[in-house]
């Protein structure tokens, strides 16, 4: 237990003392009936203030009410370390502090005082009494008079926009300064909010209000601009908004009717900001979101056999054939050109000074290659290019043959059975096919996995026995089985298009993981305590448990703990909502789809939940 709460309450004209435990470390005060110290009077925020425990056992009190002020000990304070026998002071609210022993409980003793009479009519203004005193009706009519004709003549004299400023404007702004009509219209009063049509005028119409505007994760009606963009407060930079503007929705979401699940209330990124979290395809429980600390269900979807610590790990002999040194992170990690993110991994960028690009079809052809990263249809032509080509070799009489009775790789003569040339190389090709997806030999499936897949309707007769071979290397079912009946049972799995095949899966690898937050790699790298823990490889101290990852479904981000040992309040690196999350998002009209190295378009975000991008 951390705090005891002692509230004196009136009943039945007696005063009894409520007491109330807290066992949190963290104590919210306010008029929101989910704080700990709940305070009903009207003049009190919604969040007031709130008590916490640090690890060293001290408390801190801190002011979060944006706006009023908080007074410990008749000294206003924004935050302070609370001692036994101090006074806070909360409007009509004297809260006197104690400890029974130390290491005890914090007892906070709440007395209300007597609330200033007011007049229902005009809420919490004062009576003015006219009737007697100094304040007669003809004495204030008199002032009155005279304040207005002061006001005409500075009007005139310095300019009615100037006389009516409440403040100066931003500097970006301060052009027309002078001019008011540019923000605020005419058939509205100037203490109103500027319309978003205003801010729109000059500024891009396409920035878009933040995905949890989006009507289907509605959490409330997008603001206007100028209610987060306060102008008049001097010579600041209107986007710099503070956390208190963040705070006023996400520290109690659930009144604001969110919809998304597993969204937790926030107020401050040390305090109580939740892990962390992606979004993962469950199967039929569709997708979900997966917090780091979830062991049980976090894990990659892409499927790319990648071992972190074998690659990190690699024997001197081996680099020594290769003639290079270590490998680091960066090697196959590639910043964007802003230095932000990481680039999705790509064979011919990041794989090929250690992987060749051709994998051999040793011990069928011995000497002959096929490419890497081509599609399944160009690869089963560049086979049967390769096997036509061996046939033709050592049938010499192939080539005397007239061009009309030759055969090409992939066509059949029209009314023609199948000749030797033909059957030989799709042969060939059914055998490479094999040799390729073998589980034992590990040609393609040193990286890759496989999945069964549906051919074209189109697709040619021999491509049964093709198919046969393929199901029965991939699946285990029965050589002895007809090809027809092997193929069309994989077919009604895999889909009602054709004879089915298998091949290469693709690789579907996370192009970002947490789309939405802000971050920047290039400024990181250059912290000296980094790279010094790191021994030169700067990604290691974040992304610590990638040196041990032996799983391709690990998910190696770095976890809010880590996060929080440098970002901190009171002297640690910036840790407002600003440091990490973008408000709005920008729409480029040069913004074209995201693509992999097969110009398959990238699947784009549709709603919050989706918190993957795919290659």
């Amino acid at each position: 237990m951390s705090f005891k709460i002692i509230r004196k309450v009136s009943s039945r004209g007696e005063i009894r003392e409520k007491i109330l435990d807290v066992p949190e470390d963290l104590l919210h005060i306010g008029r929101g009936p989910l704080n700990e110290l709940h305070l009903e009077d009207l003049t009190i925020s919604l969040n007031h203030a709130e008590v916490r425990r640090d690890e060293q056992g001290a408390y801190i009190l801190r002011d979060v009410s944006q706006g009023q002020t908080i007074y410990l000990n008749r000294a206003p304070v924004k935050e302070a370390v609370l001692q036994p026998g101090d006074i806070i002071t909360m409007e009509n609210y004297a809260v006197s502090v104690s400890q029974s022993m130390p290491g005890g409980p914090l007892v906070l003793s709440v007395e209300e005082g007597q609330a200033a009479p007011s007049e229902p009519s005009l809420a919490l203004m004062p009576k003015l009494l006219l009737s007697s005193g100094r304040w007669t009706k003809w004495r204030l009519a008199a002032v009155l008079t005279l304040v207005v004709s002061i006001g005409s003549v500075l009007a005139g004299v310095l300019g009615q926009s100037a006389m009516l400023m409440p403040g100066d404007v931003s500097l970006k702004h301060s052009k027309f300064a002078s001019q008011c009509e540019v923000c605020h219209t005419s058939v509205k009063p100037v203490w109103s909010y500027v319309d978003n049509a205003a801010c729109q005028a000059c500024h891009r119409s396409e920035i878009l209000p933040p995905s949890h505007f989006k009507q289907d994760v509605a959490l409330s009606a997008p603001p206007l601009c100028a209610s987060c963009h306060l102008e008049h407060k001097g010579q600041k930079v209107l986007a710099d908004v503070s956390d208190g503007k963040c705070v006023q929705c996400h520290a109690d979401l659930k009144a604001k009717g969110q919809s998304v699940p597993d969204i937790k209330s926030v107020r401050n990124f040390s305090v109580d900001h939740p892990e962390f979290a992606i979004t993962r395809s469950l199967g039929h429980e569709g997708l979900a979101r997966v917090r780091l600390d979830d062991t049980a269900r976090l894990k990659d979807d892409g499927r790319l056999k990648l071992n972190h610590a074998l690659h990190l790990t690699l024997g001197d002999k081996y680099l020594e054939s290769q003639n290079r040194g270590p490998l680091l992170c960066s090697d196959c990690h590639h910043m964007d050109d802003e230095g932000r993110f990481m680039q999705p991994v790509s064979f011919q960028r990041d794989c090929y000074s250690c992987h060749s690009n051709e994998i051999d079809l040793a011990p069928i052809l011995p000497g002959q290659r096929v490419t890497h990263g081509r599609q399944t249809d160009a690869l089963r032509q560049q086979l049967l290019e390769i096997f036509s080509s061996a046939y033709v070799q050592s049938h010499p009489e192939e080539e005397k043959k007239p061009e009309h009775l030759r055969w090409i790789p992939g066509r059949r003569l029209p009314g023609q059975p199948s000749t030797p040339h033909e059957r030989y190389a799709v042969d060939g090709r059914t055998e490479a096919e094999r040799l390729l997806l073998s589980p034992k030999v590990k040609k393609c499936l040193k990286c890759h996995v496989k999945e069964v897949v549906a051919r074209g309707a189109a697709g040619e007769a021999a491509d049964v026995r093709a198919a046969s071979a393929l199901v029965e290397g991939s699946t285990g079912q029965d050589a002895s089985k007809p090809a027809n009946e092997m193929a069309q049972g994989v077919s009604s799995q895999a889909g009602t298009e054709g004879p089915a095949t298998a091949w290469i899966a693709k690789v579907n690898v996370p192009l970002r993981w947490l789309p939405y937050n802000r971050f920047d790699h290039q400024a990181h790298a250059a912290i000296p305590e980094i790279k010094a823990k790191g021994q030169g490889n700067w990604c290691l101290p974040c992304h610590e448990n990638a040196a041990g990852s032996v799983r391709s479904e690990d998910v190696l981000l770095p976890s809010i703990s880590l996060c929080r040992t440098c970002h901190f309040e009171l002297g640690g690196a910036q840790a407002s909502c600003r440091s990490c999350h973008e408000f709005h998002v920008p729409q480029k009209s040069d913004q074209r789809p995201l693509t992999n190295i097969h110009s398959q378009p990238a699947r784009q975000l549709s709603s919050r939940v989706e918190e993957f991008r795919y290659v």
